[in-house]
């Protein structure tokens, strides 16, 4: 987070558009560390997995990436990005929810 706020400076990002970034990635990164989480337990063991991980995985990943830019870029242009917010906040929820129950059965698959 101090890095992204370091990089925005140099990149003369607004200063109304901290808030967005800061709460963007503090929603953002965990809701892509957990899909990444389920694409690794669905590759376990799989020869070239790299490929196939990309190929679940990205997918998964692109409304999380463009709800997060959606937020900075309303925030910038001064427009209110509450619903970005909102839709990451769920985006994260469902995931902390599902995330579990889909790692183990993918594990209790490869492993058993």
């Amino acid at each position: 987070l101090v890095a992204c706020v370091v990089t925005g400076y140099w990149l003369h990002v607004p200063e109304q558009a901290y808030y967005a970034l800061i709460v963007s990635l503090l929603l953002g990164t965990p809701a892509l560390s957990i899909i990444g989480a389920i694409g690794s337990a669905l590759t376990l063991g799989v020869r070239y997995s790299g490929v196939l991980l990309t190929l679940i995985t990205m997918p998964l990943y692109i409304p999380v990436l463009i709800f997060g830019t959606s937020s900075v870029n309303a925030a910038i242009l001064g427009l209110a990005w509450n619903a970005q917010i909102y839709l990451l906040g769920a985006l994260l929820v469902v995931s902390l929810t599902l995330a579990p129950f889909a790692i183990a059965a993918a594990l209790k698959i490869n492993l058993g």
